[in-house]
């Protein structure tokens, strides 16, 4: 049986993950890693060896300034949300070798918003050889209307913020193998309880409203329920999803004064998550 490891995206809920994570070897006892926006992150320093808890680190360091911009940017109404130099800082410096150059099967999902299609970088794919990997988990977190596009490229939550199946079929065409020969353990960002969007008065919504609804609804998880509903058809021999994590109804992505709030709620949920990850990983080698 073939480990495959996927990883949502979520902004700085992507804290979640990186602090539930820090006691295992994701590189060791995966076989496959995929990995969406702040997902991609994670699985490109665990798939160039970096141990979980760097990966932690790096994260709650780095998102901060990340998410950050100067003062007299807050008043402009022009441009994306926040200036992308901090990111392109963050990636280059933890992630700067060619996707050639990695030794295990990883899928980066990402969109070419110019052909309107899905992108995956991946060191199965002989055109992606060549790529920094920084480039392509920059590709992959460049959320629209957050930040400016990576060139053609987008964050791949537009496509599949869960990205489990693009994973498991990339393991499957490259490695020769059939979908029953997958154990899939897929992490989610947190789950949001927020209120049904007030649709009255919708039939007058502008460009501008729609544009400001959909994009959230995207990244926040609109499709990340239903790509989860898509794996739960795949016959895999295994699939195991782990989000347990409940978000506040007013939390964002992009604040990073969160991350305490968010490790405080990893910590509570840590032991049936240790279990979750704990019987997957037993029942794998059985």
């Amino acid at each position: 049986m073939i480990r495959v490891f996927s990883g949502d995206g979520g902004g700085v809920f992507g804290t979640v993950p990186a602090y539930q994570l820090k006691d295992y070897d994701v590189y060791k006892e995966f076989d496959v890693l995929g990995g969406c926006s702040i997902s991609s992150a994670l699985v490109a320093g665990y798939a160039i060896g970096m141990n979980t808890v760097e990966m932690y680190n790096a994260m709650i360091e780095g998102l901060p300034e990340i998410f950050s911009r100067p003062w007299y940017r807050r008043f402009s109404p022009f441009g994306s949300k926040w200036p992308n130099a901090e990111l392109k800082k963050w990636c280059k410096n933890n992630f700067d070798v060619k996707i050639g150059d990695i030794d295990k099967p990883i899928f980066i999902v990402a969109m070419d918003f110019s052909h309107r299609r899905p992108k995956v970088f991946s060191n199965m794919d002989e055109r992606d050889l060549d790529v920094p990997l920084y480039e392509a988990v920059l590709a992959s977190v460049s959320a629209p209307t957050y930040f400016p596009p990576m060139g053609v490229y987008v964050d791949g939550g537009l496509f599949a913020n869960n990205p489990s199946v693009v994973t498991c079929a990339g393991a499957c065409h490259a490695l020769g193998i059939g979908m029953d020969d997958i154990d899939l353990f897929s992490i989610g960002t947190g789950r949001f309880h927020k209120k049904p969007i007030d649709m009255k008065y919708s039939k007058g919504w502008s460009l501008l409203s729609w544009g400001k609804t959909i994009i959230p609804v995207m990244l926040e998880g609109g499709n990340e329920i239903g790509m989860s509903y898509i794996t739960q058809q795949l016959p895999l021999n295994k699939y195991v999803r782990s989000n347990l994590v409940d978000l506040e109804e007013d939390w964002e992505m992009d604040d990073a004064s969160l991350i305490p709030d968010l490790i405080s709620k990893a910590e509570d949920e840590q032991a049936e998550f240790t279990t979750t990850m704990d019987n997957f990983l037993s029942k794998s080698n059985d």
